[in-house]
């Protein structure tokens, strides 16, 4: 009967996921979930310091500002891209109390997300499944601080590798803060 009670409860989170987004593509990439997560404690704001995605990879001054609501982020993305101003609002509801969240903006079409790794104080990593893309995903490195410790970014790529994924040039770019 244990069983039954947790088949059915799985099944009623799905059917409202389904029906509060659509059809939510599933990633090729798995990740494992942070329990327990405080989405409350992402507010405020943070730079972003490495981007997985190469179309993007000339970034400057990105940062963004997480407004927290229980069980979403809405994320105000702004900087520049190849010197223009990019300026984007995407919504993150978190699924159930762990680090997955299913992502919505203009610029992509609804994705599933989690953070990666967090303190919630210095640094989170973040990524967005892009099937077909390297890695099948797009990995964010974001810190509290402008300029972090190395300690700080040694804590974030170290979480990428236990994740499973790549940091080499060809996997990860920098975001330029140096004339922000």
């Amino acid at each position: 009967m244990g069983s039954e009670i947790i088949f059915l409860s799985i099944s009623c989170t799905i059917m409202i996921i389904n029906s509060v987004f659509g059809d939510v593509p599933k990633c090729n990439r798995e990740m494992s979930l942070i329990e327990n997560f405080d989405s409350m404690k992402m507010a405020g704001n943070w730079n972003i310091m490495f981007t997985g995605n190469e179309e993007k990879s000339k970034k400057s001054c990105m940062k963004t500002t997480n407004d927290a609501q229980v069980g979403k982020l809405i994320i105000e993305e702004v900087g520049f891209v190849e010197g223009k101003n990019e300026d984007l609002i995407i919504t993150v509801t978190q699924i159930g109390s762990t680090s997955e969240f299913v992502a919505k903006s203009n610029e992509f079409p609804l994705s599933s997300v989690w953070v990666v790794s967090t303190d919630y104080s210095s640094y989170a990593v973040w990524f967005l499944c892009v099937n077909g893309h390297k890695q099948d995903g797009i990995t964010f490195i974001c810190t509290r601080d402008e300029k972090p410790s190395n300690e700080v970014l040694k804590k974030a790529q170290d979480a990428l590798l236990t994740a499973g994924l790549m940091i080499g040039d060809d996997y990860l770019f920098p975001v330029d803060h140096s004339n922000c």
